[in-house]
């Protein structure tokens, strides 16, 4: 069986002007869903992906040792050059920048491609302000 998405027109969805990233988890990657977007997926089996709207050029995919690595983050600002959330517990976390690699104190972010980016943060009980420049 073969799975796609794309932007068809159709009118059913509001897209953000500055689209949609689709989050493979399985493969911790992303794709610009405006561009087209098509998976494998075995008879009988199925696959979980998450959208993210990008927003200022940001996207907070989450963490990624969680099943909903979203449901961890709460963003609370963005611009082009800074976004500043909240992390319920810390811990590794990927962030998607569409121009150049995310910079925080403490923290060296690799680059998984694509623009999607892991820092490995040491996970910590307790709710953690984060602050990315770039």
């Amino acid at each position: 069986m073969r799975a796609s998405c794309g932007n068809r027109g159709d009118g059913a969805r509001n897209v953000p002007a500055e689209g949609i990233l689709v989050f493979d988890r399985e493969t911790k990657s992303v794709v610009d869903l405006g561009k087209g977007f098509s998976s494998e997926v075995p008879n009988f089996d199925a696959k979980l992906f998450f959208l993210y709207p990008k927003t200022k050029g940001w996207a907070v995919i989450g963490r990624s040792d969680k099943y909903l690595p979203a449901a961890a983050v709460k963003v609370t600002s963005v611009s082009d050059r800074e976004i500043t959330f909240t992390l319920k517990e810390s811990g590794p976390l990927m962030v998607w920048s569409e121009t150049g690699a995310p910079q925080m104190e403490g923290a060296t972010f690799e680059s998984l491609g694509k623009g999607l980016y892991l820092a490995t943060i040491p996970v910590a009980k307790g709710r953690r302000e984060i602050s990315l420049k770039r």
